[in-house]
């Protein structure tokens, strides 16, 4: 049976960057917040360098609360990326549809064709 990764690469529904970005959630299970936000495309690098300089300043608050706070995220995106980053982190598949890399329609698409 052909992996999953490689039959969304095959098919254009994602990049190399972003199957390998999606097995690293998948193999060490959890994440910064920062990166899953960015990943999310809820924030830019230069918007995470920002909270960051900003935490720096608040070093009681954490990195969500500071996002938030600059209105850099909304409530619910913060609540999105924090429950991925405290779930276990099951297929790939799954995991590329919540980071918003594939729709879901993409993934039932490429899973008929990796069980056909």
């Amino acid at each position: 049976m052909r992996k999953f990764g490689e039959l969304l690469l095959e098919e254009g529904h994602a990049t190399k960057d972003q199957v390998e970005r999606a097995l690293t959630y998948q193999t060490l299970g959890e994440s910064l917040l920062g990166r899953i936000l960015t990943d999310m495309k809820f924030i830019s690098l230069d918007d995470k360098l920002r909270i960051l300089a900003y935490q720096q300043l608040h070093r009681t608050k954490k990195f969500g609360e500071c996002a938030v706070e600059l209105s850099l995220i909304t409530e619910s995106q913060f609540q999105k990326a924090f429950e991925f980053q405290r779930k276990p982190k099951g297929a790939i598949g799954e995991l590329m549809v919540e980071l918003g890399f594939i729709t879901h329609d993409q993934r039932e698409r490429v899973l008929q064709r990796q069980q056909a």
